[in-house]
Formats: structure tokens, sequence, C-alpha cells
């Protein structure tokens, strides 16, 4: 939700420095809106949409507790990052990413800010190479579309197994102004991106004359492939959710997907027969 100046992109990461997560049993409730409510005129300054909180909850609470490494594109006041640290425990370490020199203030133990634009592609190859694999990465950068999408493209290879990628104040994809030049349905938008992500998500299930697919090259089982191309989204997602102002990307907690296979068990069995499906088969 910060506001910046078109070239500014800013970046926050939280990652776990260790393979595996090694976690403890988190103290308190992890009520994010509660800790909001405490903040005071001397704290850092934290801009939540209500909608969000719950968003963060649902996906974010499995690290509480956790050795994990977040990064947030987007530091501004450094507010989030003191979020953050108090959900997440003590185990937790942070990575911002920011334009302004200022944010180098907010360095501190479990807390490391990175100067540099996510729309370079050198600086964001520098930062994977800065940092380790992080389990939640939240895109609260420029809002600007490109940078949305050119930064999910960078970042979600390093993101850990069973990691997750949020990007928020996605409204800007409608948002006509600049730098935003977004439109409803306009192509070139992080909500027509993410539709698309949509079909590679599902490369598996689209054989067009065969049922299944037998590979993770996305071979069919007549020999035809599949008609979206398998990619990496599609070897290493296992789901996407569209929420209020978010998108959220998850990753699989192991090795590159395969194909589904149909698990079958029992002997009684009724044939299956589409009887509806041949007597309106000619309407449209």
């Amino acid at each position: 939700m910060s506001q910046l100046r078109i070239w500014v992109i800013k970046i926050f990461v939280v990652v776990s420095t260790k393979a595996t997560l090694q976690c403890s049993t988190p103290s308190g409730p992890g009520d994010i809106l509660s800790w909001m409510k405490t903040r005071g005129l001397h704290h850092r300054r934290v801009n939540k949409w209500t909608t969000y909180i719950e968003t963060y909850q649902r996906y974010l609470n499995k690290f509480r507790g956790c050795n994990i490494s977040v990064l947030e594109l987007g530091v501004q006041s450094g507010g989030s990052q003191d979020l953050w640290l108090h959900y997440f425990g003590p185990q937790a370490h942070v990575y911002g990413v920011d334009m302004e020199r200022a944010t180098l203030r907010f360095n501190r133990p479990r807390v490391t800010n990175f100067i540099g634009d996510v729309g370079s592609e050198e600086f964001l190859r520098q930062l994977r190479n800065s940092i380790p694999r992080p389990h939640f990465i939240l895109d609260d950068a420029s809002h600007i579309p490109w940078h949305q999408k050119f930064a999910f493209e960078q970042l979600w290879p390093h993101l850990a197994p069973g990691g997750v990628y949020m990007v928020e104040d996605i409204d800007t994809s409608y948002k006509k102004r600049r730098p935003f030049n977004g439109g409803y349905k306009k192509e070139g938008t992080f909500i027509e991106y993410a539709k698309s992500k949509i079909d590679e998500l599902q490369a598996f299930w689209s054989c067009e004359n065969s049922p299944v697919c037998i590979d993770a090259k996305g071979t069919c089982s007549d020999g035809a492939s599949t008609v979206v191309p398998v990619t990496n989204l599609t070897l290493s997602a296992s789901a996407m959710h569209v929420h209020d102002g978010i998108i959220v990307f998850e990753k699989n907690s192991g090795n590159s997907k395969s194909p589904a296979r149909s698990l079958d068990f029992g002997m009684m069995k009724i044939p299956k027969r589409y009887v509806a499906y041949e007597a309106t088969k000619d309407k449209p």
C-alpha cells in the first residue's frame, strides 16, 4: 500500500537460512489486527487494508514460530517489518528492499534492508545471491503492473519449497492513470497476467482428446501434447488464490510436480453414461 515515486520499487523479504524449517510453539494468538491497534505515535507506521488481515493469517499461520526468511517488496516506514517479526516470532529474519536510503536506519538484528530497484534484472540477481530462499514474499512495492509481473518472474524461482508469494494492491491493474496505465481487461496488467497463470497451473489437465497427461513434459496418453504448454509454474506451483485485493501463489513443498493419477478403490461400480450430454450435445 506504500505510495512510491514512479521509479521506486521496494522489496521486503523473510527467508530461512536452513533447508528444513525448524519450528517451536508460537507465543501469543497471532492476531495481526490486535497488534496493529497497539501502535502509537512512537511506533513506525504500518498501513494495511482490512481485507488483507484474514488473507495473511490464512496462509502464513503455518510459519509462526519457525526459522523462516521473509522478503517484502516495499519498506517505506518500516512498520511492516515490526509486524512480521512479531507475527512469525524470534526465529524469523526479515529482508527488505527499497530505493530510499533512509530505510537503512531500520537495519538491526533479524532485519536486513537493501537499496535497489526491483525493476532491475541485475539488482534482483544480486539480491537472490545475497539472501537465503524466502518462505514468504510480499510484493507491496510501487504497484505498477509491469513491476509486479517482472518481480514475480524473477523471484518465484527463488521462493523456498512450500513457500507463499503474495501480490497485493492489485487494484492498480484497473487504474488508467500514470504510472499504472491499467484498465479493465487491458493486456499487460497484473490481473490479466495472473489469469494466464491459471492456464499454466492446469497444463497437465489440458489434453484435448485423451483423458490424461502421462508425464511432466506434457505428453498426453494418445501421444499428443497438452494444449497449454508445461511451464516452470506448472511444475512448481501447488495453488493460486484470488482474494479481495491480493493474489496468492503457493509453491510445492517437494520436488517438481507430476501429472495427477486416478485413485480407484472398491469393487462395486455403477457404469457412467452421458445420457444428458447426448441429448444436448448439439446445443451451444
